[in-house]
This record gives structure tokens, sequence and C-alpha cells, in this order.
């Protein structure tokens, strides 16, 4: 950027070599929030979110909770987040929220007894969820659209709706060596247009719909490997 003419108007320093339609095109451009580091502490009782994040890279949780408030987690706009042993439970929405978020590891967060989704991933990209959980909650136990390379390894189980949603736009989600039982409805649903998912080593039992329910003629290259089934209700 050579120089900022006005608060909307900006001129670079040399010519733009892409194929983009510039003029009259919106943008952001934002300093970002970095290398913030949560230890030992708890967060409850907010009306609104317990910790909310834009535009943020490095964040780190260790030994947090959040509970109690209307939404645990939320991060938009957001890169290199870890967490190990962040617990997340009894808000009123959703445990934690996802969007437009890559590069991140989570393992031992479990998101429990809140009344939305355990979590709710949009736009997000290349993150293990591992060790985790997403139980009791009144949604979904993890709610995903427009995701790719996600690997969930969890114990999801006695969700209100599905245990795992892919609603849409999805791609490359593995689901591996957990267990997926007791949900009021399916134990995994690929709800429309996912592709390349691979669900394989998991124990899925118990849930009020089907075991794996592949909804959509449109969810290509799937596979279901390895899997145990047992007493889902509408069929395994």
């Amino acid at each position: 950027i050579a120089v900022v003419l006005t608060d909307t108007t900006l001129m670079l320093a040399e010519g733009y070599v892409g194929n983009a339609t510039l003029p009259g095109a919106s943008y952001r451009i934002v300093a970002a929030i970095q290398d913030v580091d949560f230890e030992d502490i708890t967060f409850e009782d907010s009306t609104g979110t317990s910790l909310s994040f834009t535009d943020v890279r490095n964040i780190t949780f260790k030994n947090c909770t959040l509970q109690s408030s209307n939404v645990g987690l939320a991060i938009t706009n957001g890169s290199e987040i870890g967490s190990d042993n962040l617990i997340v439970v009894s808000h009123a929405s959703d445990g934690i929220q996802l969007t437009n978020v890559g590069f991140c590891d989570f393992e031992s967060t479990p998101s429990a007894g809140n009344g939305g989704n355990g979590w709710t991933l949009n736009n997000c990209e290349t993150i293990p969820i591992t060790f985790s959980a997403a139980n009791s909650n009144t949604g979904d136990g993890v709610n995903l659209t427009t995701c790719t390379q996600i690997l969930l390894t969890m114990d999801i189980e006695a969700n209100t709706g599905q245990g795992i949603e892919m609603v849409s736009g999805n791609s490359f989600i593995t689901v591996r060596d957990g267990f997926v039982r007791g949900n009021t409805s399916d134990g995994i649903k690929l709800t429309a247009t996912s592709d390349s998912c691979t669900i394989q080593g998991v124990r899925i039992t118990g849930n009020g719909g089907y075991g794996i329910n592949n909804a959509a003629s449109t969810n290509d290259d799937n596979q279901f490997l390895d899997n145990y089934y047992a007493t889902n209700t509408t069929a395994n």
C-alpha cells in the first residue's frame, strides 16, 4: 500500500497482477491480535460470550473453564489456536463457535451441556479435535459447514440432535477411533455435498435415527470403514 487516501480509498505501490476486478470491491485491513496465553482461569456467568476473538493468531488455552454464559468460545478469523484441557459447559447457546479458522489443535476439550451445538464450525480448515467430547448438548454434538481437513477423534454422546452433522460444502472430514452413541437423531449425518470424507474405526451405537445417514446423492467419494454398529433405531 503506497498511501491511504481516505477511509474507503487506498493506492497500491505497484500494479496488481491477479485477475480480480477491484474497483468498488470491499476489503479488510487488520492488525491481528497475537501471542495470548490463558492458563488456570475460569470465565463464567456472562450474558454474552465468555471469550470472543476476531482477527487473532497464536492463542492458547491450558486448564481453563468456560461456563454458564450465552456462548462459551467464539473465534472469527483466527489461526494457530491451541487448547489443552479447556472445559466448555452449560451455556445457553453453542459451546464453541469457529468461523474462518484454520491451522489449530484442540486436545482435551469437552463441550457439554450447552443449549445449542457443542461445536459449530463454519469455513474452517486443518483442525484436529482429539481426545475431546461433545456430550449432552441440545443441538448437534459437532456441526460442520464448508469445512475441509478436519479430524475428529472424540466421544460424542447424548446430544438431542445429530452426533455429527456435515451440513454442506464439506470435504476431507475424517472421523476416527471415537464413540458416537446415544444421540437422539442420527449418529453421523452427511446432509448435502460432503465429499471425500472418511469415517473409520468408530463405535456408533444406540442412536435414535441412523448410525450413519448418507442423506444426499450429492455426497461423493466417501468411505465408511471398519466401524462397529449396534442398536441404532432406524438402521445402522
